[in-house]
């Protein structure tokens, strides 16, 4: 038996492949028969996994509660035998993680067997990796690189192994451990006074000079204020005590009267008002900051459901697939695209770009021998975007000829934007 796992796929395209698997084996190379999903897939379903991560952890997407643990990881693949025909049945399979792409030992292993064995159905399985035996945390956070070894039965641990992506380590961004958050870990402007917690800032948070006379109540200096032998405050005119009348650190929280509130009024506090490096770790209370402050903005949008339309050497929108974000700081954007081309008539190659700002930015090319090719076409990426408003779209065309049509509705685009 010949088996050849697959990173996770979305579903969508899982049923395009069920629907036209026939059609895509005769047009393209065994090799590629062999390798369906493509890897760019699986990006595309981490992507949404970590935004659905985020969704439930800030109470946005109320999921199962098995969906939430950060310690697994969905699987899926397609089993055939030594002839390329998908399987179908229960089968034993053992599942490794590793700091390497070959040898090494083991640094995870969970075996679903007897009554887990895995349920094969046309070649296609789905596994949640870590609901048998749980991934320690340890596993993600300290190795850069993690590949996933698979055996089937009796059978050798297949190789290649499988490399999984980097974008499952940015749920990990969605727990802050405990005093974790150093004061180099936060950039300049980044802690407001929305986000200190009322009560927290004493004395020795204050630095010489930051009360003046500016900040107290005309009258609540009294004679119990000041050292013997002071002036009591029926002497002193409105307005005349200033900072440069008061030592360093003479007034204290014990000097001032009940009528005195050290503790500012909520949004009182702006970002001004704070010196650079002055919020450090002792300064934020615990779970202050939390995960709805460090949040990404996600989407996917899908394409037109107005049917599939036909291509020529002119550029041409694809119909639904189309955003906009609007990041206010300078932000980082993981882009997933897939889309549902056919390759006829005499078109020699479909060309499908992305676009930012009307700029092409990413080519994705559907060609092969014969006069028929029907396949998805995926590319993930990322790329740096500057504070304003930015429209990526998709654009299709005929590298020469003409005949071939894209289907908007089985194409997607989704994006996950994050703080750079």
């Amino acid at each position: 038996m010949k088996t050849q796992p697959h990173p996770p796929f979305h579903k969508a395209l899982l049923q395009l492949l069920r629907d036209y698997r026939p059609s895509l084996r005769m047009s393209l190379p065994v090799n590629a028969r062999r390798f369906l999903p493509s890897p760019g897939s699986t990006l595309f379903t981490l992507l949404l996994l970590a935004g659905l991560f985020w969704a439930q952890t800030a109470g946005a997407l109320p999921l199962p509660q098995a969906a939430s643990s950060i310690s697994t990881i969905p699987y899926q693949g397609r089993l055939a035998d030594a002839g390329g025909l998908p399987l179908t049945g229960t089968y034993t399979m053992v599942f490794r993680l590793y700091a390497a792409s070959t040898e090494g030992v083991p640094l995870w292993e969970e075996q679903w067997t007897g009554p887990n064995g895995v349920q094969v159905s046309d070649g296609l399985f789905n596994v949640m990796l870590g609901s048998l035996s749980p991934i320690a945390p340890s596993v993600i956070t300290t190795n850069p690189n993690l590949w996933l070894g698979v055996t089937v039965g009796t059978d050798d641990e297949m190789t290649p192994r499988i490399q999984i992506g980097t974008l499952p380590f940015a749920v990990q961004a969605l727990t802050v451990p405990d005093a974790a958050i150093t004061t180099a870990k936060l950039a300049d402007d980044a802690v407001t006074s929305a986000t200190i917690a009322d009560g927290t800032i004493v004395t020795a948070d204050l630095a010489d000079g930051a009360v003046t006379s500016a900040t107290i109540a005309d009258g609540t200096i009294v004679t119990a204020d000041l050292a013997d032998g002071a002036v009591t405050s029926a002497t002193i005119a409105d307005g005349t005590i200033v900072t440069a009348d008061l030592a360093n650190g003479a007034v204290t929280s014990a000097k001032l009267g009940p009528d005195i509130n050290l503790v500012p009024p909520d949004g009182s506090i702006g970002t001004v008002k704070l010196a650079n490096g002055a919020v450090t770790p002792e300064k934020i209370a615990d779970s202050a900051v939390t995960s709805s402050k460090l949040r990404p903005t996600y989407g996917q949008v899908y394409g037109s459901p107005a049917g599939p339309f036909m291509l020529n050497t002119t550029r041409q929108r694809i119909p639904g697939m189309i955003i906009t974000v609007s990041p206010t700081t300078h932000q980082v954007l993981h882009l997933s695209a897939t889309v549902d081309a056919t390759r006829q008539g005499t078109c020699d190659a479909v060309v499908t770009y992305l676009a930012l700002n009307g700029n092409l930015i990413k080519p994705l090319v559907l060609s092969g021998a014969g006069s028929y090719v029907r396949a998805s076409i995926s590319a993930s990426f990322q790329i740096a975007l500057a504070p304003g408003t930015h429209t990526i779209e998709a654009l299709a065309f005929c590298q020469t000829g003409s005949g071939a049509q894209i289907n908007p509705e089985n194409s997607t685009l989704a994006y996950i934007l994050f703080a750079q």
